[in-house]
């Protein structure tokens, strides 16, 4: 498995676990719990997505 697959990968379980949050999430008891996962799962997401464009970056140089 290369790096850009285990890359992607963990990209798509950072968008179903987001969206699992997204359908648990109480708006009538919202606490800090459940929005650090959100706000976790967010950064990861955004983490995966600057490495795969920096791994593709590498492959065009």
């Amino acid at each position: 498995m290369s790096r850009k697959t285990g890359a992607i990968g963990v990209l798509i379980a950072g968008i179903l676990l987001l969206t699992m949050n997204f359908l648990e999430l109480d708006f009538n008891h919202l606490e800090k719990g459940p929005l650090a996962g959100i706000l976790s799962n967010v950064l990861l997401i955004l983490a995966m997505i600057l490495s795969i464009r920096h791994l593709n970056n590498e492959e065009q140089t």
